[in-house]
């Protein structure tokens, strides 16, 4: 080459780092390649995941492939490197067997997912509907109040038309029902529970009925808090006891009419148990034979009479006793407690338990020593 033809070159190629330098060719970047899994790696991956044995491995493999391939020991030697020389067939039926066993084990994943998640749903269902007639059959109301951000019932059970009489359409289409269907009287007894700080137990106050009635209702109330301590809804039961309260006053004002009937009597009302032992003795026994009743409680009435008298009265008590029957004006002396002698007369009849059988009697001895011959 002439230097003329040689400088006319550099002229052409001033910079010879240039990338069409002849000098200085381009050496371009290969981007690394990812390497692939290793067959023996997936195969071992594979046993793994399934718990299969090598002869379990061999038999889904043939079933896969639909043909003989190799075999349990074969596959064993392969995975474990035990086997020198690599076999390009082995490991290329290795491959589709794995990736077609792999997309059955896929599959049926999936399709018992599917199942389990069915049947799950199903089982839902019923719970709901068992729930649901649970609550819609119930005689209480059970209910939830939204406090936030609009105060007003989100559900409340069929029962409140029994027992307010208005329909659950009603409660839901007027919030300011909540508060309307307590009774003046008694709201400030259930505000406390809007704060989170309403009691524990039962509240019993007054409501009021949609003709204008009061009723009385228990009310168990039980606050919903959000993430931040906010009370934000009650959840509760409201359960009228309107008749269970006054069926109470009427037990109670019957217990009194007896008490005063018991204390400003003369008589002595007692009753024994099966063995003839003092259970109950009415306090009057300390006028008529100076014993309190603590002192006659948890013994016989024999333990009060002479000795001459306990033979006769025990053979006619005990043929009583034996045919459970009641009796009247049998007369029997009494020792007091200072000595003296009295003349009582007794009536009792049985004392029958829930289930009819034999508790006891119940009975009433009357000082006849006035009128009798001690």
């Amino acid at each position: 080459m002439t230097r003329v033809r040689l400088f006319q070159k550099i002229l052409e190629y001033p910079n010879k780092k240039s990338l069409n330098s002849p000098w200085y060719p381009v050496k371009t970047r290969k981007e690394p390649v990812a390497k692939e899994k290793p067959v023996l790696k997936e195969l071992l991956d594979l046993k793994e995941k399934t718990s299969w044995s090598w002869e379990r491995m061999c038999r889904e493999f043939h079933r896969v492939m639909g043909e003989e391939g190799p075999s349990h020991t074969t596959l064993h030697r392969y995975a474990t490197g035990k086997v020198q020389r690599r076999n390009a067939l082995t490991e290329r039926y290795v491959w589709e067997a794995i990736n077609k066993v792999t997309v059955e084990l896929v599959q049926k994943d999936l399709l018992e997912s599917e199942s389990q998640r069915k049947g799950a749903e199903h089982d839902l269902r019923q719970v709901e509907m068992r729930f649901r007639r649970l609550v819609e059959n119930s005689k209480d109301i059970i209910f939830r109040l939204r406090l936030f951000p609009k105060r007003g019932f989100e559900y409340i059970s069929p029962a409140v038309t029994d027992i307010f009489g208005y329909t659950p359409a009603e409660i839901y289409a007027e919030p300011d029902l909540s508060l309307r269907i307590i009774h003046p009287d008694d709201r400030e007894l259930f505000k406390p529970y809007f704060r989170g700080e309403g009691p524990s137990d039962p509240l019993i106050l007054r409501g009021v009925h949609k003709d204008g009635s009061s009723i009385w209702v228990e009310e168990s109330v039980v606050p919903i808090q959000d993430e931040e301590g906010n009370v934000v809804a009650l959840e509760g039961i409201s359960r009228d006891v309107t008749e269970r309260l006054r069926a109470e006053r009427e037990f109670r004002e019957l217990q009194d009419r007896f008490r005063n009937l018991v204390e400003n009597t003369n008589d002595i009302l007692w009753e024994i148990d099966p063995e003839g032992t003092y259970t109950y003795v009415s306090p009057n026994v300390q006028e008529v034979l100076g014993y309190n009743p603590q002192e006659v409680i948890g013994k016989t009435p024999f333990e009060f009479m002479p000795d001459v008298e306990v033979e006769r009265v025990s053979q006619i008590f005990t043929q009583i006793v034996h045919d459970k029957r009641s009796f009247t004006s049998l007369q029997h002396k009494a020792v007091c407690k200072d000595g003296s002698v009295l003349l009582l007369e007794c009536s009792g009849r049985p004392i029958p338990d829930g289930n009819g059988s034999f508790r006891g009697y119940r009975g009433i001895d009357r000082d006849i020593t006035k009128r009798g011959d001690v």
